[in-house]
């Protein structure tokens, strides 16, 4: 009887048993050299139609095929494979989340390639994983957070990370060894790159290239050579190049393009040869290439283009050859390319291709004035510049001497200057100090050195002088505009209420006496320095008339400006005029009047004082009201006050009263009766001859 053939299944189960029972267990290759999965039922039926097997000894491609009704979730099916000879492909499986089944995998011997898996948050069941034997690619995964997975990896000979923008570090490729290349480009939340083995060269390129949230590349601080392709370009928040500070040679291309944070290149200080071409292009924030001044050899190409902040090109000082073009154009704020003058051909004026170090052509246009072609370069090259062409001292009080200023020479070209003569200061400026030599001294490249002047101005008024600097170079003298203003701070302000004719004595701080005699606006003859304490006060009040004057806002610190609100307010001043009555009889009554008013009733000898008048005012007493049996006359009673009280009016009473007439006796009535009778006879008669006249 035949027996039936032993079914996949059996098989398996065989194979699985029987190695329980060798010392060892030994790789058995899988039935097909080349393998893809399409499906989950591919992945779940692996041992059976592959195996029974551990090892692939060429491509393992697992990718979920477009449309499939059974997409790829899971691995689980090859957890027996310990071993991938070829690439391992793990691409477009949408709905893998995790790696579960590569658990035993140890090895790759070609490239590993994780790309396009949405959903695949880790890579953990790849920590056994040792060596690969090409490539590491991770790609297009934006859910994966991490890369510990990988953390027991040993090697690989490159290493790209790509379009993960969940990634935030990539801790777990500490161990690898023998990188030749390193890609780490679109990943939308890398913030460094920790975790990067410590790396000392690469044999093929270094590309960091779109990932918007990276600040820092310390993690490549070790690196020395790169034999290929270094590329820099479209990070956003990336600064500087710190982390490549011990770079020393670039094997192929430099291109450091589209980097809108990047503000110097410091971080390149020891770089010194690039084989192939220098691009460094449409960097926004770059103010300067000071970082490249180890440079000496380029092997291609120099494209400087579009980076609106470059100033200068002193970081090429020490560049000596350029081996086919050299561009630099379109950057609109850079002024001075005098460091490419040894590679343009210096000291020959004008620019001479025969005479250059530059293997193609030059243009050097569109850049700001002072950088627009390669003459403007030459040009430069020894250039004597001031920090300041102008000293202002402003307004400076006569009698004071100014603060110093000092205005920088410096040689900002490539070869010394010898600086035959300085112009001497004038008076009111003098020249107080500074770390320049006596004319003539050399200036060498780089150095500087400082003169300080000073202001004392001896008059109101502007004043000038012009230092001219002179030199050995074509360009003729450099100069530097002393300038400043003699000023006096006044003090005055306003008189009022001073009577005309009258005069009052005013000071400031005891002296400058000021004599005024007339209302109106007043100033002190001798200027009150600003800073300095000041009391106006009144040294003669007005005499005649009497008057007081008194300040107002006489006092306080002067001000760097003239002062005109003290004021001055001057009042007459008032005195009383009055006396004594003697003879007045008790129980009389006696009013005196001044000027008609101002009633004093008095009903006793002793003094009397009137209200007060102002200083100047005529005045006359009189008796308003005489005592009923008395009669008061007034001595000096008038007069005009001067000055002071009058006290001296005297008002003298005596009696009035006659003898009580007698009573007639009644005897004597007949006489008197005659008397008048005969008085009536007289006139009678007188009107009777008037009427006969008539």
């Amino acid at each position: 009887m035949q027996s039936k053939p032993m079914s996949r299944l059996g098989a398996l189960l065989l194979f699985l048993s029987s190695g329980l029972m060798v010392p060892e267990a030994q790789a058995v290759d899988c039935s097909s050299a080349d393998i893809t999965l399409q499906t989950q039922a591919h992945v779940d039926q692996f041992q059976t139609d592959h195996g029974p097997c551990d090892t692939v000894i060429g491509l393992l491609r697992i990718n979920t095929g477009a449309g499939v009704a059974d997409p790829i979730v899971n691995l689980n099916g090859l957890s027996a494979l310990i071993a991938v000879g070829g690439r391992l492909e793990i691409l477009n499986n949408s709905g893998l989340t995790d790696l579960t089944g590569l658990n035993a995998l140890a090895s790759v011997g070609d490239n590993l390639e994780i790309s396009s898996n949405g959903a695949l948050v880790n890579l953990d069941a790849l920590s056994g994983l040792t060596s690969v034997g090409a490539g590491l690619v991770v790609s297009g995964s934006t859910m994966l957070t991490n890369l510990n997975g990988l953390s027991a990896l040993s090697s690989a000979t490159s290493v790209t990370i790509s379009g993960s923008d969940a990634l935030t570090n990539l801790s777990g490729l500490s161990a690898i060894t023998g990188v030749g290349g390193l890609h780490i480009t679109g990943n939308g939340s890398l913030a460094d790159l920790s975790g990067l083995p410590l790396l000392s060269s690469l044999s093929d390129d270094l590309v960091i290239t779109d990932n918007a949230l990276l600040t820092d590349i310390s993690a490549l601080s070790a690196l020395t050579s790169v034999g290929d392709t270094v590329r820099v370009g479209q990070n956003a928040s990336l600064s500087n190049l710190d982390g490549l500070s011990a770079l020393t040679t670039v094997g192929g291309l430099l291109n450091i393009t589209q980097n809108p944070a990047l503000s110097q290149l410091d971080g390149l200080s020891t770089l010194n040869s690039v084989g192939g071409n220098l691009d460094i292009a449409v960097n926004n924030a770059l103010a300067n290439v000071d970082g490249l001044s180890a440079l000496t050899t380029i092997g291609g190409r120099v494209f400087l283009l579009q980076n609106p902040a470059l100033s200068n090109l002193n970081g090429f000082a020490a560049l000596t050859s350029v081996g086919t073009d050299l561009r630099v154009q379109a950057n609109t704020a850079l002024t001075n390319c005098a460091a490419l003058a040894p590679v343009l051909g210096w000291p020959t004026i004008p620019h001479n291709p025969g005479t250059d170090s530059v293997g193609g052509t030059v243009a050097i246009a569109a850049n700001a004035v002072g950088a627009q072609s390669a003459d403007d370069c030459l040009s430069a090259y020894v250039v004597l510049a001031l920090s300041t062409n102008a000293l202002d001292f402003g307004d400076i009080e006569v009698g004071i001497t100014s603060p110093t200023q000092s205005v920088t020479l410096s040689n900002t070209g490539f070869s010394d200057v010898d600086i035959s003569a300085i112009d001497a200061a004038a008076a009111p400026f003098t020249l107080s100090g500074g770390t320049c030599a006596s004319a003539p001294f050399t200036l060498a490249p780089s150095a500087s050195c400082t003169l300080e002047y000073s202001f004392s101005p001896t008059a109101v008024g502007a004043a000038s002088q012009t230092i001219n600097i002179s030199s050995t170079l074509p360009s003729g003298p450099v100069s530097v505009n002393l300038q400043g203003t003699g000023v006096s701070y006044t003090l005055g302000g306003l008189l009022s209420g001073l009577v005309p004719g009258d005069t009052v004595v005013l000071q400031v701080n005891g002296g400058d006496d000021l004599t005024l005699s007339a209302n109106g606006a007043f100033t002190f003859a001798t200027p009150v320095l600003a800073g300095t304490a000041y009391a106006v006060t009144v040294l003669t009040q007005p005499a005649a008339p009497s008057e007081s004057c008194n300040v107002k806002k006489g006092s306080g610190t002067m001000p760097p400006a003239s002062l005109n609100d003290v004021s001055v307010v001057c009042a007459l001043n008032e005195f009383t005029v009055g006396g004594t009555v003697s003879g007045l009889t008790g129980g009389e009554t006696l009013v005196l009047q001044i000027n008609g008013a101002d009633d004093q009733t008095l009903t006793a000898d002793g003094n009397f004082t009137f209200s007060s008048l102002a200083d100047g005012s005529s005045y006359t007493v009189t008796v308003a009201t005489q005592p009923a049996s008395q009669s008061c006359s007034v001595s000096n009673g008038s007069g005009t006050l001067a000055g002071a009280d009058v006290t001296n009016v005297s008002v003298t009473c005596v009696s009035t009263a006659v003898a009580p007439a007698r009573p007639v006796p009644f005897w004597s009535l007949p006489a008197l009766v005659l008397t008048v009778l005969s008085l009536m006879m007289v006139a009678f008669y007188n009107l009777r001859i008037r009427g006969l006249r008539h």
